[in-house]
């Protein structure tokens, strides 16, 4: 059992406004976030297999694949502070093999500390898994790894050398990459449909000493499996290969198209947002689109990808937004989402999807509403310019299924007060070039496709 939590002694649960004691936590006794029920998991991810991985902590060679944001705005439960996602937040991707269950980890840490013996006092990342799937705590099977910007790792609070782990520091935070072995679950293999309950903690420390900051993504500790854990899933013979290399025949050089409503023919851009503060008002008219923290104003986009052929394979995918307008100087930090349901330009608003179809909570915020985890990340900052986001999953999976293309929502995470405008599709005149653009580079496998599965994840 991991012993951090011994040392801080008290937990703050976000919206509870109570303080219980570390013994409390120490015991298990107290419990934040959704009430167990039936289910016995949180959130899915879908994982796909890979080919093996170069561990070296370049996540550059890692496909792009839906990721698990951790921040205080969207933890479970956090200690002591409530850092800014600039300060301290992370974003997760899995991927793995028989052998190995790979670990891609970006954390954003505005000051790298590692100053102290105990790995749970400095800038880290926690990682709790159980192998078995039984929801049994403390067996043989069930571990909790941490990485330290520094690199070091432990299991369960001491040193280990049974995960290869390596890390890279960048200037505005690090990255971790792990591969964690099957005999380290106590399974002889990792096998298609396994389900593995896991669970994410982030560490801060920015004044040196003991942490300032710690998070979990689910429930309240990553040390013990807990029915609010999420759940990896991993999928059967949908292998990816993240580091390029030979290939037994070339891939064709491709083609790219530009989708931009009023150009090229293409008229099959819809774009709105939604506001929190006016939840019955339709904005599919308005010339410009707006995004703002905390969620209070959402952008909804969809493409039609009629385009792009049956069978094309999406090489890249990028969404572009054009920045006119912004209520103060500050940057805005964003979060992208799939849509998981249809809705309607003219008449989505706060509350509705369409008319006669409510959201399932407002704001398209509920389940079956958007994905359970991000698409992407992406920063605004400047005024005249583009905000570009890398859609490419997305769009290769609405060409397998077209019928799942009901487009993104674009959010703004919990920190600061800022909102930004973008051109919408219905701005005019010498403002037409600076609608929303998507650029799809993509190539055509001849003669027979092989069908290559990207997933949507949903919760």
């Amino acid at each position: 059992m991991k012993t951090a939590p011994v040392s801080w002694p008290r937990r703050t649960a976000r919206g509870l406004g109570v303080v219980v004691t570390w013994l409390a936590i120490a015991v298990g006794l107290w419990h934040v976030g959704p009430e167990v029920s039936a289910q016995p998991y949180g959130p899915r991810y879908d994982v796909l297999q890979a080919s093996p991985l170069t561990i070296d902590g370049d996540l550059s060679d890692w496909p792009q694949i839906p990721d698990i944001p951790l921040a205080a705005s969207n933890a479970s439960s956090y200690l002591f502070s409530y850092p800014s996602s600039m300060d301290a937040s992370s974003h997760t991707r899995f991927l793995w093999d028989e052998d190995y269950l790979y670990v891609a980890i970006s954390v954003t840490d505005d000051r790298l500390i590692a100053d102290s013996d105990p790995i749970w006092e400095d800038d880290a990342f926690e990682v709790g898994l159980d192998g078995a799937n039984d929801l049994k705590p403390r067996g043989a099977d069930d571990r909790q790894f941490t990485v330290a910007s520094d690199g070091r790792i432990t299991s369960k609070g001491a040193p280990t050398k049974e995960v290869q782990a390596a890390v890279r520091r960048r200037i505005d935070g690090w990255d971790a990459e792990l591969a964690i072995p099957a005999p380290s679950l106590n399974q002889p293999r990792f096998r298609n449909w396994q389900m593995i309950p896991f669970n994410l903690g982030l560490i801060d420390d920015d004044l040196g000493g003991k942490a300032d900051a710690y998070m979990t993504w689910q429930g309240a500790r990553t040390w013990a499996v807990e029915e609010t854990w999420g759940a990896l899933r991993l999928l059967p013979d949908v292998a990816v290969a993240p580091t390029p290399g030979p290939t037994p025949s070339p891939t064709p050089p491709g083609d790219t198209v530009t989708l931009q409503d009023g150009f090229g023919q293409y008229e099959g851009t819809r774009d709105t947002f939604i506001s929190q503060w006016d939840p019955d008002a339709n904005q599919g008219g308005a010339s410009t689109i707006r995004v703002r923290n905390n969620e209070v104003l959402s952008i909804l986009l969809r493409f039609d990808l009629d385009a792009l052929p049956d069978h094309a394979r999406i090489k890249r995918a990028t969404l572009s937004l054009f920045a006119v307008d912004r209520t103060n100087p500050q940057g805005i930090s964003m979060l992208l989402y799939t849509l998981q349901r249809p809705w309607e330009e003219r008449q989505a608003t706060w509350r509705l999807a369409r008319d006669g179809a409510p959201w399932t909570k407002p704001g398209a915020s509920g389940p079956g509403d958007r994905s359970a985890f991000s698409l992407a990340s992406a920063v605004a900052s400047r005024l005249e310019d583009w905000t570009s986001i890398d859609v490419t999953s997305a769009v290769q999976a609405w060409i397998e299924e077209p019928d799942e293309n009901h487009g993104l929502i674009l959010v703004g995470e919990q920190n600061g007060s800022v909102a930004y405008r973008f051109y919408s599709r219905e701005a005019e005149g010498d403002t037409a070039p600076y609608r929303p653009q998507l650029i799809i580079s993509y190539w055509e496998p001849t003669p027979t496709p092989q069908r290559i599965y990207m997933p949507i994840i949903r919760r």
